[in-house]
């Protein structure tokens, strides 16, 4: 049926193209035949008095010189058949979709072309990196190094002092077990002049623009995003000041440890009763964000970093408190320079020289519609986490795979292969999105 639809419509398109050749060039049959000749390809079939038209006798005035301009006249005959043709061929078709809706694919709106094109790929490796040091970018870190970034570091130094001097401001006479309890408004308010101060750092360094798509839910507390490098945090901090789950170990940083503790949960990873006291933290936490008392919360349910090419297991802490949570996607548009800080890729110290001699750096943040659970969902954390990741999955077009920061241990060696709590799943392990 399909292959009639454009037979009537190649025929209707040369009966058009008759007609206009007709009225425009006149009713010789040697200008119809030549419009056909040209419709279907075959420019050589026009005789010779009408390939070399300026020789022509000299046309009346009232007529469209057309003969003298054989190029114009073959750029006329070729839009009125596409015209002709493509309206005529649409007008089939969607009859024939009319009349056997059985034949025509549908999307429902549960599976969007977006869904469609994110048909997952054969492999997926996690903790791959495709940008290495080559000459161009030993060039153009040379050249950032010696124009770019002494200026930049005459912004950053006193910046940091003035954040760090801002972000103690504001814990101050604070002691350990307060920092664990939700700030007041008046402490978290010291904070905006270290938003502002990060904003300026991350422009001059080459983050112009930042791109914003959606805004974060008020019926969302928690929000969840894929985690990439180092800069994931600093950038939701200086746009949204969210509470955010954090490895212990920042609370040992120095000048920043104090500060920062009061601005995160901290989890130890490798200790079980540190991660559970944190999933209590957390449903506090949701509880009063929900409640417009407190901030909202954002986690990096994967735990660890990727190079953004998947996404690995999500861990279930996110999702135990059963309430409503807002993905949330973010991207480092790359052509040379990938800024994922991964295992096995480029140390953290190459990462950050790297991503400071850049001209320009990019970053995207977008916010999804809220994921409310279903009764099912808020009953099975593990089945709530999975369904997440798999509508970011779709909407990122990455697949998925089953790793998990365990496994990132092993490739650094410090979990022995025969541990129990840690699978033996070899690199890719890709989990269809469907």
């Amino acid at each position: 049926m399909l292959r009639f639809a454009a037979r009537c419509a190649t025929r209707t398109g040369v009966q058009g193209i008759q007609r206009i050749s007709q009225s425009v060039i006149g009713n010789h049959s040697t200008r119809s035949n030549a419009a056909m000749a040209i419709l279907q390809g075959k420019k050589s079939i026009a005789p010779r008095s009408y390939r070399f038209a300026n020789f022509a006798p000299k046309q009346k005035e009232h007529q469209f010189p057309i003969r003298r301009e054989p190029y114009f006249q073959h750029k006329i005959l070729r839009a009125s058949a596409g015209v002709v043709g493509g309206f005529t061929g649409l007008k089939i078709l969607r009859a024939y979709a009319d009349q056997h809706p059985e034949d025509v694919e549908i999307l429902s709106t549960h599976e969007s072309i977006d869904e469609k094109d994110a048909e997952p790929i054969e492999e997926a490796d996690p903790f791959s990196y495709d940008t290495p040091m080559t000459f161009y970018e030993v060039c153009k870190m040379a050249f950032g190094a010696a124009f770019l970034l002494p200026f930049r570091l005459f912004v950053l130094i006193p910046s940091l002092i003035a954040i760090v001097a801002f972000g103690r401001l504001a814990v101050l006479g604070m002691k350990q077990q307060d920092l664990e309890k939700p700030l007041p408004a008046w402490r978290r308010s010291l904070l905006i002049p270290v938003q502002l101060l990060g904003a300026l750092v991350f422009f001059v360094f080459g983050f112009y623009k930042i791109t914003i798509k959606g805004h974060p839910s008020p019926n969302a507390p928690i929000m969840v995003s894929n985690h990439i490098t180092i800069l994931d945090p600093m950038i939701y901090f200086i746009k949204f000041l969210p509470l955010m789950v954090a490895k212990k170990e920042i609370a040992s940083m120095f000048l920043a440890g104090k500060p920062l503790s009061g601005c995160t949960i901290l989890v130890d990873r490798t200790d079980r009763m540190s991660k559970t006291n944190a999933v209590t933290a957390i449903k506090e936490r949701a509880k009063l964000a929900e409640s417009g008392d407190g901030q909202k919360i954002l986690i990096f349910p994967e735990g660890t970093t990727t190079n953004g090419k998947a996404l690995i297991f999500f861990k279930p802490g996110a999702f135990v408190p059963g309430l409503p949570v807002q993905p949330v996607c973010i991207r480092y548009p790359y052509k040379h320079f990938n800024p994922a800080w991964i295992t096995g890729g480029p140390s953290i110290y190459l990462i950050v020289l790297r991503a400071s001699t850049q001209l320009i750096n990019h970053a995207e943040i977008e916010f999804l519609d809220p994921y409310y659970p279903s009764a099912e969902e808020r009953s099975d954390p593990n089945l709530y986490a999975r369904n997440v990741r798999k509508v970011m999955a779709n909407h990122m077009r990455v697949p998925t795979t089953e790793h998990t920061y365990q496994d990132v241990l092993r490739l650094m060696g410090r979990v022995p292969r025969a541990a129990t709590h840690v699978r033996d799943v070899p690199i890719p392990t890709v989990v269809p999105n469907v």
